[in-house]
């Protein structure tokens, strides 16, 4: 779900130097590792940003950081298709809540290790779980994470922006490019769209952002921006155009 992103260096720092603050105060104050929220609108590139902002962490300040994605705790294929929410991946419903925030209640607890879903990308649902351990910072990603649900179990809530039709042609183009991958893996969710010609396969890809991402971002994922702390607006090239520090309601 990533794809590439240069962000301007003084932006980017903006965001890691709040981010090292406040882990800061916290280990002081309650003796804590940090628990991040970001989120955003599918495709607009929160695998990849969040990446960037642990390297960065690692870099400048020897911080030792753990991503983890919102993807894992969709509920399994077995459950959503008798419900008939396969294709509506990504809305609230299609989300293990009670999972998600057990998980940032222990993330924001002394344990160490945790045992957390894993979902493929691949065959497009669950595949077991992993154990992981929880260093000093952990950044949650997912288009939800700053939804009512979750927003009272995370200390730094921060949501990814771009224009609209900027996002959707990130989203075509990744389609496309899962499409393209999956004409030599017969395992890949993609490979039902591997016979379409290169016109259906672009429409197919719109129709899915009209049908499903669109009102998943109109309906649940935008109206949690106003419980981010830093809103992040990205440009078409992927470069950050600016870094909003806001008051959540």
């Amino acid at each position: 779900m990533s794809h590439d992103v240069e962000v301007a260096d003084p932006l980017l720092h903006t965001v890691v130097e709040e981010i090292e603050r406040l882990h800061t105060e916290i280990a002081q104050v309650h003796g804590r590792r940090l628990v991040t929220g970001m989120a955003g609108a599918v495709s607009v590139g929160k695998t990849t940003f969040a990446g960037m902002v642990s390297a960065e962490l690692g870099k400048r300040h020897g911080a030792v950081t753990r991503v983890v994605g919102t993807d894992g705790f969709l509920l399994p294929n077995l459950v959503l298709e008798p419900r008939g929410r396969m294709f509506h991946k990504g809305y609230p419903d299609t989300y293990d809540t009670g999972a998600l925030q057990l998980f940032l209640a222990t993330a924001a607890s002394p344990v160490v290790e945790v045992t957390i879903p894993v979902y493929s990308h691949e065959v497009f649902d669950t595949v077991g779980t992993q154990v992981i351990v929880l260093p000093d910072i952990v950044i949650v990603e997912g288009i939800n994470i700053l939804g009512d649900a979750y927003v009272p179990l995370l200390d730094l809530r921060i949501y990814l922006d771009a224009d609209e039709q900027v996002v959707v042609d990130w989203f075509v183009a990744r389609f496309l490019r899962l499409i393209a991958e999956a004409e030599s893996d017969p395992a890949s969710f993609y490979v039902r769209f591997v016979s379409l010609g290169a016109k259906e396969r672009a429409e197919t890809a719109r129709g899915v952002w009209d049908a499903i991402n669109g009102p998943n971002l109109h309906e649940h994922i935008a109206p949690t921006r106003a419980n981010a702390d830093l809103v992040l607006k990205f440009h078409a090239d992927h470069s950050m155009a600016s870094v909003e520090v806001c008051d959540p309601r």
